[in-house]
């Protein structure tokens, strides 16, 4: 019988995901800064050198963490803000599919968004997306003012608390046990009856 073999390049993806999962651990705990390269090959258990092999710095792996974080939220977000029908039913949707992402992801994604990254020059390109999500999802709030579903205040302020809201279930994530479904549609709607105005007394 022939023995299974496994070949390089799978065993190469495999080393590579393991980089960035326990890189965002790191992150999560130390903060960018406070995280050594040396640090993540200890925790992925091979050797410096070797995951230069995989990623040729410490910016390199926050980059792909950053890109799964940040480009297909935006995408949604960016469609559904320019999306006709019920401004408050879209919001909605984007916050199921932005939460469950969080929930489903195989990364730990709370150090990521911190200011230390955001200001780093290599990371500009994901700061402007990230204002790109935030002005969507603000265009929305906007036009569920608009339209009468959501309560008239400050959009800044709304989009604040929604942040908040989504960085505090990044935060929790590794906490709960909730399935991503399960938790996307129970938050998603927390936050939009959070914006509904008080339903009038019969």
């Amino acid at each position: 019988m022939e023995r299974a073999t496994v070949s390089p390049e799978k065993t190469q993806d495999a080393t590579r995901e393991r980089i960035l999962i326990e890189a965002s651990k790191l992150f999560a705990l130390h903060g960018y800064g406070g995280t050594s390269t040396r640090a993540i090959a200890d925790a992925v258990q091979i050797r410096q050198p070797s995951l230069f092999h995989h990623f040729d710095s410490k910016a390199a792996i926050m980059d792909e963490l950053l890109c799964h974080s940040l480009a297909v939220p935006t995408e949604v977000a960016a469609r559904l803000a320019e999306g006709e029908g019920s401004p408050a039913e879209r919001f909605g949707e984007y916050l199921r599919f932005d939460i469950e992402h969080i929930f489903s992801s195989p990364y730990n994604l709370v150090g990521l968004h911190r200011q230390e990254v955001m200001d780093q020059p290599a990371f500009a390109k994901w700061r402007h997306l990230y204002g790109e999500l935030r002005s969507a999802r603000r265009r929305l709030i906007a036009d569920g003012m608009a339209s009468g579903e959501f309560i008239d205040l400050d959009v800044d302020l709304a989009d604040d608390a929604i942040t908040g809201l989504v960085l505090g279930t990044i935060g929790g994530r590794s906490r709960r046990a909730l399935e991503p479904k399960r938790a996307a549609k129970e938050l998603a709607e927390f936050a939009t009856r959070a914006l509904r105005p008080d339903p009038v007394p019969g």
